[in-house]
């Protein structure tokens, strides 16, 4: 509700009239004072017309309303009217009211930009003036220096482009590229992709591959235990020097022979071969089979599921006595347009004369190709009149 004043406080010329008597306002001949008969201090004046040019204009009564509402809430609402309030004004209050535009002072070598006193040489929000920003590219940390803009490279980043728009842009913990430090590429060997790890060179197998050494295989090699002597490693995989496959070759076929112990003799042996979980592209191994001779497939090949090999496979069929004294074909599947390199092809040698039996198709006869080792696992092989059953080498190529 609005708050109703007398609007003789809001002039001057209001504060004459309510302050002041009437009288004694003309020149003195505007009209005689009578002392006779004043009653309680009352001044008599006569009738005499007060001409408005000789009234001066600042003394002259103006007519108003006792009171004016003044809004709620305006200034004048809580404004000091009582007779005290010209004394509580100062001479320098009109000045304190008014806008500050002169900055704070600040140390020598600093200057104040808005909301503290910064170092413009220094400090990288304002780098040779006020809002002058250093500019932030990817992965960097700027600063400035002597008035100049800078970036460093977070830790683990380089600028290896000498590009200033991408920052930092390698990774020096995973780039192929730049493993470490700028320009130190990673390279991968047949069938795997390179890799950076921790700012350190690898790589990682392709499917169907599994890592051998500084390489990827499909084929983990071979070894032969057999129940003579107590069930001893007789011929061991040479890619871990005992009866067992390397790490990540988990598909292993195994296929029941006779072993040529001498003493007891025609005890049984298991030959097993180490496989990729998969068939991978480009391979030179393609797994094995066991197949009998009534045409019953005895142990199918874990790439195909049957007693054959994958299309672009050749097999190499060596002729072994079984556990339940049958003849059947051992076949192991190679490629000759692989680009991995472990299985190097195999053959087969008789105890009787050194006969060649079965040729490696890698190189047309009983050998290895030039680089491999050879790794021979022992057995009783059938191959009829006039041998009948005897000892071979079965002569398995690695690379």
């Amino acid at each position: 509700m609005g708050v109703r004043l007398p609007l003789c406080l809001l002039s001057m010329a209001v504060v004459t009239a309510c302050g002041l008597q009437t009288g004694g306002v003309g020149p003195p001949d505007a009209g005689e004072v009578r002392e006779e008969g004043v009653e309680d201090g009352a001044v008599e004046v006569e009738d005499a017309p007060v001409e408005r040019e000789d009234v001066p204009a600042e003394d002259a009564p103006v007519e108003v309303e006792d009171v004016v509402d003044v809004p709620e809430g305006s200034e004048f609402e809580e404004a000091d009217v009582g007779p005290d309030a010209a004394d509580d004004a100062g001479p320098g209050d009109a000045l304190d009211e008014g806008p500050d535009d002169a900055p704070p002072s600040c140390p020598d070598g600093q200057t104040w930009c808005g909301d503290g006193c910064v170092d413009t040489s220094s400090d990288p929000a304002h780098c040779g003036g006020c809002g002058l920003a250093c500019p932030v590219p990817p992965h960097t940390i700027a600063f400035c220096a002597a008035a100049t803009c800078g970036v460093v490279c977070e830790v683990g980043w380089a600028d290896c482009n000498a590009a200033r728009d991408d920052g930092c842009e390698a990774d020096l913990a995973s780039s192929t590229d730049h493993c470490g430090e700028c320009d130190r590429a990673c390279s991968a060997p047949p069938n795997a992709d390179p890799r950076c790890a921790d700012g350190a060179c690898d790589f990682a197998c392709r499917p169907g591959f599994a890592a051998l050494g500084p390489r990827c295989a499909a084929f983990g090699g071979a070894y032969l235990d057999a129940e003579c002597g107590g069930g001893v490693c007789r011929n061991p995989n040479p890619f871990t020097g005992g009866c067992s496959c390397p790490p990540g070759f988990t598909t292993r076929t195994t296929f029941r022979i006779v072993s040529d112990c001498t003493s007891p003799t025609y005890v049984w042996a298991n030959l097993n071969v180490c496989s990729a979980p998969a068939l991978g592209a480009g391979s030179d191994w393609g797994g094995a089979y066991q197949l009998h001779d009534s045409g019953v497939c005895a142990v199918g090949n874990p790439f195909t599921g049957r007693c054959i090999c994958p299309a672009g496979f050749v097999p190499i069929s060596w002729r072994v006595e079984t556990t339940d004294f049958r003849w059947s074909s051992v076949g192991l599947c190679w490629s000759s347009s692989a680009t991995e390199v472990t299985f190097a092809g195999a053959f087969e040698v008789g105890d009787v004369g050194s006969v060649c039996l079965v040729t490696n198709p890698e190189t047309g006869g009983c050998s290895c190709p030039a680089g491999t080792m050879r790794a021979d696992y022992r057995g009783v092989f059938a191959h009829g009149s006039p041998w009948g059953n005897w000892g071979t080498q079965m002569a398995i190529c690695y690379r």
